[in-house]
């Protein structure tokens, strides 16, 4: 077998000036659907279609390698980190800020690692370690994860977990959607483009992470989230059930078998953003 060649270090594939320019007018772009157009523009302009790779420094210090063209977390932070999932991201501050000890977040299908970095900058504004597990079954999803991770320099704070979350143990193939590399699901038959990989159980990651409390949940599995979830509030005791969840719900109804398994564990509604729903752990039901 032919050793694939090592990647450049971080720094080595910066854009060009006249791409940074690019990405600087984008990120001061506002709200509309102007501004979405101008953003678009901005991202052909600034080489987005090319194929990448591209070094950056996003979310007040976070390193991260994108590769744009192929990725849609990875097009959308390239073109400007500011704009992405701001409601997500405002739940993680707020989180951070209300945490004690330290920031505990739970990533499950954590792509190239965009979430958990954002938690370990919101962690250091708050004041706080943070430890997080960025959990990711994908071969290329974890390489770029785990590039990522070192590129930033948060190994000691992001334990990653190489496998999909399942309610039992057990071997599962898993395919991406065309054009959106990111998007790997769990499927029962596959062609060529399907791997087989190992699923665990969401406790197992929290065993192996030591953490006994949760404070931010983001799970993003594809429609795998139900079974994920019930096998997961079977096993683990209150006190470790997360105090807020996002939690992939497209852009139709949030009336989705997941939402309102946590709704009967005592969740609520408290917003969504783009893809995801935003629930929080109501006052009466805390763990603790």
């Amino acid at each position: 077998m032919t050793t694939p060649p090592a990647a450049p270090p971080f720094g080595a594939l910066k854009p060009t000036p006249a791409a940074s320019l690019f990405l600087g007018l984008a990120r001061r772009t506002g709200q509309g659907r102007a501004s979405a157009l101008l953003r678009s523009l901005c991202y052909r302009l600034a080489g987005g279609r090319s194929g990448g790779p591209f070094d950056l420094t996003v979310f007040s210090g976070q390193s991260v390698r994108l590769h744009p063209s192929g990725n849609l977390c990875e097009k959308r932070v390239f073109t400007s980190d500011r704009h992405w999932d701001v409601p997500e991201r405002r739940l993680i501050d707020r989180a951070a800020r209300e945490a004690s000890g330290a920031f505990h977040f739970v990533d499950v299908g954590a792509n190239v690692g965009l979430y958990s970095l954002h938690a370990r900058s919101a962690a250091a504004a708050a004041g706080l370690p943070l430890r997080a597990v960025a959990i990711e079954p994908q071969p290329e999803m974890l390489r770029r994860l785990r590039f990522n991770i070192d590129a930033s320099g948060a190994g000691d704070e992001i334990k990653v977990c190489p496998w999909a979350v399942t309610g039992v143990p057990q071997t599962v193939r898993i395919d991406a959607e065309a054009g959106n590399f990111g998007t790997g699901r769990i499927v029962e038959h596959g062609g060529g483009s399907t791997v087989e990989v190992a699923g665990r159980p969401l406790v197992d990651a929290l065993d192996e992470a030591g953490l006994d409390r949760i404070d931010v949940l983001k799970m993003d599995i594809e429609g795998a989230e139900f079974p994920a979830l019930e096998a997961f509030f079977a096993a683990a005791p209150r006190t470790r059930w997360p105090r807020y969840v996002i939690i992939e719900a497209g852009k139709g109804s949030l009336d989705q078998p997941a939402i309102a398994l946590c709704r009967d564990r005592g969740y609520v509604v408290e917003g969504r953003g783009r893809l995801n729903a935003l629930l929080a752990l109501g006052q009466t039901a805390q763990p603790g």
